[in-house]
């Protein structure tokens, strides 16, 4: 009885999917993917002319209730994921994280096209340059 179970359990983790099934999973990946990078820029892109309205809301504790309102195109949810890559993190920088999500869907939908890591080690070069110059801009 015991070699039965420990067959089926063995059979089980030796599942292997096909290239069909690869694939599949690589599309809905590049679909979340998709949705997340226009959420972000939608976010980002709005943030850039919004964030003097919604700036008081950010020490606001009560700024998640649903009478508090947002300019942001992302809401309230969008206003923070924008403050935290344009406000803390990487200043108008933060836009070109845009650009590599982009890269990253197109990646998945066109797996033998692209090569992610030179891509991704370019635009994050960019990126640290252009946080660094604007710095430096908005310093003078």
């Amino acid at each position: 009885m015991a070699s039965k179970k420990t067959k089926k359990t063995i059979q089980w983790l030796q599942f292997r999917p096909t290239d069909f099934q690869k694939e599949i999973f690589r599309k809905i990946c590049g679909l979340v993917v998709v949705i997340f990078t226009a959420s972000t820029a939608l976010s980002l892109i709005s943030y850039l002319f919004t964030w003097v309205d919604d700036a008081s809301a950010l020490n606001d504790p009560t700024m998640m209730d649903s009478s508090k309102e947002i300019a942001n195109w992302g809401g309230k949810g969008g206003f923070r994921w924008a403050y935290l890559m344009v406000g803390r993190l990487f200043g108008a920088a933060g836009i070109s994280w845009i650009v590599l999500l982009s890269y990253v869907t197109a990646k998945l939908f066109a797996p033998e096209k692209y090569r992610l890591l030179r891509s991704f080690f370019l635009i994050f070069t960019a990126t640290y340059i252009l946080s660094v110059f604007f710095s430096f801009v908005g310093i003078h």
